[in-house]
């Protein structure tokens, strides 16, 4: 595979005169005011790329061929947007800096290398510390550069195009491999989320820039690494620690296991569900359910419109049931040992095709 060499990376300005982006801001647009259309609205979502809604409205459009990232919300979602789009006022949008650097063409695999960095300098921020344009504007992003000290828009866009290629070789081994697990049971059953959970709302004032680093896993809302923002030693006064084998669930509803003792950011970004009936909630049957919750809120949540404490007490999931009526915990054990089963033979279909 096309690498990359660490010794020839040199750092640049993301923004500003001698940045390599011109760094804009959207414009905000109510959803009492949207048009229906056939235009990209580009919101805070870390999702669909970044597309929140379709609009038909003139006012604030923007060509495509730049990139959009989102400042307030899922901080430093990047995405790139290759047709005209509008964007919230949540989110800015990074043009070409052809001034400072004349040959910076951002062609598509340029871009996407680009929004993975950019996406990574967003970790640094946070729902409470907005990335805003000015900050944006200031921060350093590292790219590799050629003989002269310019970037080297080439070398990205080679490797974008390498790791392509690569995926797309290893397809037909994974296509091989059975995707998924059949859901043999056609009971199901609604069951209201306060019958299997008791729901608590995380408390304190725990800050993940303020915190020491540590080994124990503080969670806050976000899609990946299992909501874990950062490992910290302890919390702020007046925090809580959470037993492990409990759910957690965050204001966009994404839902996670968490299988060890954990702090939790507060300021309603993050629930913690903990079983009625403890014994009932294997790791396995924990995903299951960190599925079904998954699936039953994100959808529907975003920063305009956010999975609260009071949504989860008052809200329903569906799952399996057995033939008394109840929870049929087994078959969600089985069914997640089966999908992991598959996973692995997928894996090792990948090693097989790679040579690894």
């Amino acid at each position: 595979m096309n690498t990359l060499e660490k010794n020839n990376w040199l750092p640049f300005q993301l923004g500003g005169e001698k940045g390599i982006f011109i760094i804009s801001k959207g414009n905000r647009l109510t959803k009492s005011n949207m048009e229906l259309g056939d235009k990209p609205f580009i919101g805070a979502s870390a999702k669909n790329n970044g597309i929140t809604a379709w609009v038909g409205n003139e006012i604030g459009e923007v060509s495509g061929g730049k990139i959009s990232v989102a400042y307030n919300g899922s901080v430093g979602s990047s995405f790139w947007q290759p047709r005209n789009f509008l964007a919230s006022d949540d989110v800015n949008y990074c043009a070409p800096n052809v001034a400072a650097f004349p040959n910076f063409i951002l062609s598509e695999n340029v871009a996407l290398f680009l929004c993975t960095i950019i996406r990574k300098i967003g970790e640094n921020f946070s729902y409470e510390d907005k990335w805003t344009k000015e900050d944006m504007e200031k921060a350093t992003i590292y790219l590799p550069a050629d003989t002269n000290g310019i970037p080297d828009w080439k070398k990205m866009s080679d490797y974008i195009a390498t790791l392509r290629t690569r995926c797309r070789s290893l397809l037909p081994a994974m296509r091989a491999v059975p995707t998924s697990a059949t859901l043999q049971t056609t009971e199901w059953k609604v069951f209201p989320i306060v019958e299997l959970f008791n729901i608590i709302l995380a408390c304190g004032d725990n800050q993940e820039k303020n915190l020491p680093e540590g080994d124990m896993p503080l969670v806050s809302a976000g899609k990946t690494a299992n909501g874990i923002v950062k490992l910290i030693e302890y919390g702020a006064e007046g925090t809580e620690i959470y037993p492990g084998g409990s759910l957690t669930v965050d204001m966009f509803g994404y839902a996670f296991y968490q299988p060890q003792p954990f702090y939790a950011v507060s300021h309603g970004r993050v629930m913690i569900l903990t079983p009625k009936e403890p014994d009932i909630l294997s790791p396995a049957v924990a995903l299951f359910l960190a599925t079904v919750l998954t699936r039953t809120f994100a959808p529907k949540s975003s920063y305009d419109s956010l999975c609260t404490k009071k949504i989860l007490e008052d809200s329903s999931i569906i799952l399996p049931v057995d033939k008394h009526g109840t929870p049929n915990w087994n078959y969600m054990q089985e069914y997640m040992e089966q999908i992991s089963k598959k996973q692995a033979q997928k894996l090792e279909a990948m090693q097989a095709a790679t040579g690894a």
